[in-house]
C-alpha cells in the first residue's frame, strides 16, 4: 500500500520526517516493503507492506486512523456531500435486479447529470500518479482517488451507452465474453457473475469494467455505482482470469456494505465540485441490512492484563478506543462493552480488540521480567529432530533438497492412490503415493539445462489408501525420505548402485547408526529377473534397523520412512554423547583389503572380526575387480581400548587377531595394511564415505 505523505499528511497533522512516521508505522504493523521513495513531484512515498486482515488498511484514511491514535494526535476525515438528495422520477432510474443473491449483499446507486468530462487538476493528477496510477479523466479519476482514500472501489457507467436503464446481476453463460476497459477480450464461464445490460455483459463483477459503458468526453450523465460482494467468488474468479488489480486486491478482503454510502458521498462530492451536475439517488440495493450491524463485544480490563502482561490505566484504555473509532456502550467495573467499528471487519474475538489496544499502546513499552517458573518441557517430535539431522547430512554431503508439489495426476489402476473428489484441474486430482513420482521431473529438468546430473532429496509425505474409502482410519499420511539420483556419462548400473548404497551407508554413519545395527535384505519381489540390474543385484532391497523395516533401497534411489525410524533410533545415543563417552579412549584406524572370489560373500567373516573384543567399527570403503573371478573389498577398522599400560602392544595385538580372522578362512588373503594411530580421543567421521 503505496502512502504519498503529502497526501497522508492531509487526514494527520503531523510534523514528522519519512523515515520518523516509518518507525510508527511499523509499530503498528505496517512495515516498509521497499526503500523511501522521492515522486517526480519531489514528495516522499512509504511503501507500506500489508499482510494483516485488515480491509481498512488499503485505504489511506484506514491507515491514517492507526497512526493518529499511535501519535495521539486527531484524524481529519475528506469533506462528504451531505445535503439528501432527490429521488429520480420512476421512467428515469435505472432498474437494478439480482438473480445472482449469493454474491452481492449491497449495491448502492447514483445517477449524476449534466457533468463536464475533461482533465483533472493538477492537485487530483499529482496524487494519483504518486500513489501509481495514470490518470485518464476527472470522472474516472475521482473513481480510483476515492478507491485509493477510503478503500472502497467505485465505477462510473455512461448512462448514454447502456441500451437500456437496467442492471442485472447473473451469472455468465459458459463462452459469453466481454471487452474490458484495458480492451482485452475475455471469455467467461458460467461461475462468474457480471452486471449485463439488456443482457450482454458491462461489467465482471467486482473485477474489472467493460468498455461498452465507459466514461469518455462526450460522457455527460452517468450512473455512479459502489459495491459489496461476496470475497470469496471475487478472489476464486480473478485468479481464475488472472486479473489482479486495485479493485481485486480491495475485494480479497472484507469489505463491509457500510463503505459504500461513504464512498458514493465522497465521490458525489468531489464530482460536484470538479465536474458540476446535478446529482439524484437512483436506489439502494441492500435486502439484509440488519445482517450488518455493528457488533457489540465485550472487553475484560484483566484479559490485557493477560495477554500484554501489563496493567493499563482505564482512561488510557478508553482513549484509545475511541481513537480507533470505538464506541463505549457501558462502562463496568472489570469490563467495557463496545460497538466494534463497521469498517474493522476483522475483529471477531476479545482478543482483537487487545491486540488494538497493544499496539497504540506500543509494544515497547510493555516491560521486560526474568521468567519465573520452569522453562517448558521439550515438546519437539523426535521424528522432527531426526529429520532436521538428515537435512544437514545430505546436504553436508553434496546432496541438493527440492520441495515439490504432492497433487499428480490420478491413476484409476491404483487402488491404493487417495483420489480427490474437489480437484483443481485433472492433472492435480491424486495425492502422490510416492515422492519419486515428484522428484524425477527435477532430473529431467537438470539435464534439459546441460548440468551434471546431480543427486537430489526430499523430505515430504506420501499418502496412501489402505481398505474402504469410506473409512477416515484409511487414509494414511506417511513421512518420507526420498534420495533419488541417475546415470552419470559412462558410469554402469553397478556404479550407481554403488554410489546410492554410500549415500545409505554415510547417512546412517552420521545418525550413529553403527554397521551392527542395520541390514539390507532382498525383497521378494525382485526375485523376478527383469527387476534386477545388469550386475544380478537386486532392484529392491528392504532397510531394516534394529529388526525394523524402515525402508527401501534400489538401483538408483533409496526410500526411508521417518517415523519408523525414529522409533528404531530412540534408544541410540546422539552422537555427541558417544563422543563425550569416548573422549579418554586410545583408538588404531587402518585399512585392510580381502581378495577372494567374485561371488563370495564377506559378510561372514566380516561378522566375526566384529566379535573380537576391541574392534569398534567397520566400514566397507570400496570394491573392484582384482584379476579373472576375483575381487577386492576395503574395509576400515577401528580398534578402541580403554587401558593406558602398554596401550601399543594391545592395539598391535587386537589388529593381528583381524588378521587372522581372515586369513583362517580358506580362499581369502589381505593385502594394503595401512594404520593411524590415535590418542586420547576418538571422532566419528561427520562427512561419510570416500
Amino acid at each position: 500500500m503505496k502512502i504519498p505523505l503529502e497526501w497522508l499528511k492531509q487526514y494527520v497533522a503531523i510534523n514528522k520526517t519519512a523515515f520518523e512516521l516509518a518507525s510508527s508505522f511499523t509499530f503498528l504493523g505496517l512495515l516498509l516493503d521497499k526503500p523511501i521513495e522521492k515522486s517526480e513531484f519531489g514528495n516522499e512515498i512509504l511503501d507500506l507492506e500489508h499482510r494483516m486482515d485488515r480491509a481498512d488498511w488499503l485505504g489511506i484514511i484506514g491507515c491514517a486512523r492507526d497512526l493518529a491514535a499511535f501519535e495521539n494526535v486527531s484524524l481529519k476525515m475528506p469533506e462528504m456531500h451531505t445535503q439528501e438528495l432527490a429521488m429520480l422520477p420512476e421512467k428515469e432510474k435505472v432498474k437494478i435486479t439480482v438473480k445472482d443473491k449469493g454474491f452481492v449483499n449491497r449495491f448502492y446507486t447514483r445517477v449524476i447529470y449534466n457533468v463536464k468530462v475533461k482533465e483533472s487538476p493538477e492537485w487530483l493528477k499529482k496524487r494519483l500518479i504518486e500513489y501509481g496510477m495514470v490518470p485518464i479523466n476527472n470522472i474516472v479519476d475521482i473513481t480510483n482517488y476515492v478507491m485509493v482514500e477510503l478503500g472502497q472501489p467505485l465505477h462510473a457507467h455512461d448512462l448514454s451507452k447502456m441500451e437500456t436503464r437496467e442492471i442485472t446481476f447473473r451469472k455468465a453463460i459458459k463462452g459469453e465474453s466481454i471487452t474490458t476497459l484495458l480492451g482485452e477480450s475475455i471469455t467467461l464461464d458460467e461461475d462468474i457473475t457480471i452486471l449485463s445490460t439488456n443482457d450482454k455483459p458491462t461489467i465482471i463483477g467486482g473485477i474489472v469494467g467493460g468498455e461498452a459503458v465507459a466514461i469518455d468526453q462526450s460522457t455527460t450523465d452517468i450512473l455512479l455505482d459502489s459495491g459489496s460482494y461476496d470475497q470469496t467468488s471475487v478472489r476464486k474468479n480473478s485468479r481464475k482470469l488472472k486479473i489482479i488489480n486495485e479493485t481485486v486486491q480491495r475485494y480479497d478482503k472484507f469489505l463491509h456494505p457500510y463503505n459504500n454510502k461513504l464512498a458514493i458521498d465522497r465521490a458525489t462530492k468531489l464530482i460536484l465540485d470538479i465536474a458540476g451536475g446535478s446529482a439524484y439517488e437512483n436506489g439502494d440495493y441492500f435486502p439484509d441490512s440488519e445482517r450488518w450491524l455493528p457488533k457489540n463485544m465485550r472487553l475484560r480490563f484483566d484479559r490485557i492484563l493477560k495477554i500484554g502482561g501489563l496493567l493499563i490505566e482505564k482512561d488510557k484504555i478508553k482513549q484509545i478506543l475511541t481513537n480507533l473509532d470505538y464506541k463505549i456502550l457501558k462502562e463496568e467495573e472489570e469490563a467495557l462493552v463496545l460497538e466494534v467499528p463497521y469498517f474493522r471487519t476483522d475483529v471477531c474475538v476479545e482478543d482483537d480488540i487487545v491486540s488494538d489496544i497493544l499496539r497504540i499502546y506500543g509494544f515497547s513499552n510493555i516491560p521486560m521480567a526474568k521468567m519465573t517458573t520452569t522453562p517448558p518441557k521439550e515438546i519437539t517430535p523426535t521424528s522432527y529432530v531426526l529429520e532436521e539431522k538428515i537435512r544437514d547430512i545430505l546436504c553436508s554431503i553434496g546432496l541438493h533438497e527440492h520441495s515439490t508439489d504432492p497433487l499428480v495426476p490420478a491413476d484409476p489402476e491404483n487402488q491404493r492412490q487417495v483420489k480427490l473428489v474437489n480437484a483443481l484441474t485433472e492433472e492435480k486430482a491424486g495425492l502422490r503415493y510416492t515422492i519419486k513420482e515428484t522428484l524425477k521431473p527435477i532430473l529431467t529438468h537438470y539435464a534439459k539445462l546441460n548440468l551434471r546430473q546431480p543427486e537430489i532429496f526430499e523430505l515430504g509425505k506420501t499418502y496412501t489408501l489402505e481398505g474402504d474409502p469410506k473409512i477416515y482410519e484409511n487414509y494414511k499420511e506417511i513421512k518420507t525420505l526420498q534420495v533419488l539420483t541417475t546415470l552419470r556419462d559412462g558410469e554402469s548400473v553397478l556404479d550407481l548402485n554403488k554410489r546410492v548404497r554410500k549415500i545409505l551407508a554415510s547417512l546412517f554413519l552420521n545418525l550413529n547408526i553403527d554397521q551392527k545395527e542395520y541390514e539390507l535384505k532382498e525383497s521378494p519381489s525382485s526375485q523376478n529377473t527383469e527387476e534386477r540390474s545388469e550386475t544380478n543385484k537386486p532392484a529392491r532391497a528392504t532397510i531394516l534397523v534394529k529388526d525394523t523395516e524402515v525402508g527401501e533401497l534400489y538401483v538408483d534411489s533409496f526410500v526411508l520412512y521417518t517415523e519408523r525410524l525414529s522409533q528404531a533410533l530412540k534408544d541410540n545415543l546422539a552422537v555427541a554423547n558417544k563422543r563425550l563417552a569416548l573422549h579418554n579412549a586410545h583408538t588404531m584406524d587402518f585399512d585392510i583389503t580381502i581378495v577372494c572370489k567374485e561371488k563370495r560373500s564377506l559378510g561372514p567373516v566380516v561378522k566375526n572380526i566384529e566379535k573380537i573384543a576391541g574392534v569398534g567399527r567397520i566400514t566397507a570403503l570400496d570394491v573392484y575387480q582384482d584379476g579373472v573371478d576375483l575381487k577386492s573389498a576395503t574395509k576400515a577398522v577401528t580398534i578402541r581400548i580403554y587401558s593406558t599400560a602398554q596401550k601399543a602392544e594391545e592395539l598391535q595385538r587386537i589388529k593381528n587377531l583381524v588378521v587372522e580372522e581372515i586369513t583362517r578362512v580358506e580362499g581369502l588373503r589381505t593385502k594394503n595394511l595401512t594404520n593411524q594411530d590415535q590418542e586420547g580421543s576418538w571422532d566419528l567421521p561427520l562427512i561419510g564415505i570416500n
